[in-house]
């Protein structure tokens, strides 16, 4: 149920920076933790074209949960 949670959010995510996808330079930060507020070590993290949901970039998180996306 977590993953799904995870997952759910990181779509959402997406979905509100799609308005900003014109603009160059952008970076998306994030935590992954898991239900219990843990962080998840080396989670792997996607992020999803909006139009096919096919994978546009990914990251995994560090030691403390934390990914990013530059230059989007």
């Amino acid at each position: 149920m977590g993953k799904i949670k995870t997952l759910l959010v990181l779509m959402g995510i997406t979905l509100a920076f799609q308005g900003f996808s014109q603009s160059e330079g952008l970076i998306l930060r994030g935590r992954v933790s898991n239900a219990s507020k843990q962080v998840v070590e080396a989670a792997t993290v996607s992020l999803l074209k909006a139009k096919d949901s096919s994978i546009f970039k990914s990251a995994i998180t560090d030691a403390g949960g934390k990914f990013e996306f530059s230059n989007l």
